[in-house]
């Protein structure tokens, strides 16, 4: 999947940092829409994952916070933007694809392929995911690791592959706009709370009352 330098140049040094940011949040609802019609409803457990493996382990010196405080202010932030993250959400829903977006959505297929549609044979690497048990572990990825279902059918699937592979090309491209690392997970914990309040379920509720493992249906219908 090839980025567009034009994209990323609309972003680029003249942009604020708040700017780039506010990109950011629109390229990550751009991707939860091309990958499912119910967009961020559906979309958001992937940001819960990565928010809660960052904060079970993390230790930023270049901003003084470890785990517990950096989870509490970004708690505060939270409640602080809600106002501008749903009114971004509802433009979102209401809107097109952004620039970024529009050049994801019609490259979904591209990835498809490059995972290996058929046989299900993926490029070194890329194989099934696997979560080991550790000390560091969040409690979101503990009991994830309880659900059967979940874990004898998603990791390795054509369809979670895929979605792996897409999310590190969009923070991959984040970076790029310049976009410190660690504001993407910033970004996915204000997501994921998002995600939570308009659906009034959690991340793993969310995922367990999904009927099939088939989603999202961005991709189902490619395969």
């Amino acid at each position: 999947m090839a980025t567009n330098g034009a994209v990323l140049d609309s972003v680029g040094p003249r942009c604020s940092y708040a700017q780039r940011v506010r990109s950011s949040l629109v390229w990550m609802l751009d991707f939860a829409k091309a990958l499912s019609a119910r967009g961020l409803e559906d979309v958001f457990p992937t940001f819960e994952s990565h928010a809660e493996g960052f904060l079970s382990r993390a230790s930023v010196p270049a901003v003084g916070a470890e785990p517990l405080r950096m989870r509490n202010d970004w708690g505060e932030d939270y409640q602080r933007l809600r106002p501008a993250l749903h009114a971004l959400l509802e433009r979102s829903r209401n809107e097109g694809f952004s620039q970024y977006g529009s050049l994801l959505d019609g490259q979904l297929s591209s990835i498809v392929k490059v995972i290996g549609a058929e046989g299900g044979d993926y490029p070194p690497g890329l194989g099934a995911t696997t979560i080991e048990p550790g000390k560091n572990m969040s409690q979101f990825h503990r009991d994830l690791l309880g659900d059967t279902r979940w874990r004898h059918v998603v990791p390795g699937s054509l369809h979670f592959e895929t979605l792996r592979f897409a999310v590190n090309v969009l923070y991959y491209d984040i970076t790029r706009s310049g976009v410190r690392f660690w504001h993407r997970y910033w970004m996915a914990f204000m997501l994921a709370r998002l995600g939570e309040e308009i659906t009034g379920q959690s991340a793993l509720d969310r995922i367990r009352s999904i009927d099939s493992w088939a989603w999202p249906d961005g991709l189902a219908r490619l395969t």
